[in-house]
C-alpha cells in the first residue's frame, strides 16, 4: 500500500471546522491477509502556497485531461480547498 495524494471535496463552514478526521486504507479478505493502516489525526486547510501548488500539479499530471476539464482549466477553483492531514496516531495491521 503507498501513500497516494486525497483531495476531499466538502461543503462546510470555513469559519467553523471541526477538523477530525479518520482515514484508513485495508487490503485482503480473511485472516492473516488482511492489512490495513488507520491515521487518526486533524485535518487542517491547506494555504496557498509552494506545498499546494506542487500537489495541485501533481494531480493535474496524474487525471490528465480530465481534472483540466472538470476545473475548466489549469488553475484548481476557488470554491475547492485542500487539506493536510496531521496524524496525531497511526496503527497499522499485516503491514
Amino acid at each position: 500500500m503507498s501513500p497516494t495524494p486525497m483531495s476531499v471535496y466538502l461543503p462546510f463552514n470555513r469559519d467553523v471546522l471541526d477538523a477530525a478526521f479518520l482515514p484508513a486504507k485495508s487490503a485482503g479478505t480473511r485472516g492473516a491477509d488482511i492489512r490495513n493502516v488507520t491515521v487518526q489525526g486533524r485535518a487542517e486547510i491547506l494555504p496557498d502556497g509552494p506545498e499546494r501548488a506542487a500537489l495541485i500539479q501533481g494531480f493535474l499530471q496524474k487525471y490528465h485531461p480530465h481534472l483540466e476539464a472538470l476545473w475548466g482549466g489549469r488553475a484548481m477553483p476557488a470554491d475547492r480547498v485542500m487539506f493536510r492531514i496531521v496524524p496525531e496516531r497511526v496503527r497499522s495491521r499485516g503491514v
